[in-house]
């Protein structure tokens, strides 16, 4: 989200080629900006709660959040149309079922907001790529950052090589402190 808002794979790869292109990386920032998460589950309530540090307004779609938990989280629960319409940022975190296959389809993400950054960490196939080709190719959505694809490995992408669009590997999982828990929960 971060990355995206501020253009800094594109900033960090111009500059290290000898380029010094300020006024080509314009960004927004994220202080008061609506952060949508498609899920509050343990994932999606870490990002909640750095969001708010950020002073974020975070709303969430998540049929299974109680408002109780949503007070807790400091986070307004609405329905899906209603975060379409609202956020700034949109930040997915489900599991990939059939309800959620596509959940940020082409009719879906024609729903947005115009220059919505859309963060995809979660699980390949929540969103249609094709479609949000063709809206980071036109400029309707601002930016994308993807970790996960459709077709894993990704060793090509119909999303790669698009305007403001940055894709790692699957490395959500891979920190040293990461590997280090997981492998404390299975001992115990």
């Amino acid at each position: 989200m971060l990355a995206s808002a501020r253009s800094i794979t594109a900033a960090d790869a111009s500059t290290q080629a000898g380029r010094w292109e300020k006024n080509r990386f314009i960004g927004v920032e994220l202080y008061s900006k609506t952060l949508g998460l498609i899920g509050c589950g343990n994932i999606g309530s870490i990002v909640a709660d750095r969001a708010n540090g950020l002073k974020m307004k975070v709303i969430t779609y998540d049929p299974y959040l109680t408002p109780e938990r949503a007070v807790r989280l400091g986070v307004e629960k609405v329905e899906l149309d209603d975060l379409l319409a609202r956020a700034d940022v949109i930040s997915l975190h489900v599991p990939m079922t059939e309800s959620t296959r596509n959940i940020l389809s082409e009719a879906a993400l024609a729903r947005t907001k115009r220059g919505v950054i859309i963060v995809n960490v979660a699980r390949g196939g929540l969103v249609d790529e094709q479609a949000l080709r063709r809206l980071l190719d036109d400029g309707y959505v601002g930016a994308a950052a993807f970790d996960v694809f459709s077709v894993e490995p990704a060793h090509e992408n119909v999303l790669f090589g698009a305007p403001r669009f940055i894709a790692t590997p699957h490395l959500g999982a891979s920190t040293v402190e990461a590997q280090e828990n997981v492998a404390r929960q299975i001992a115990e």
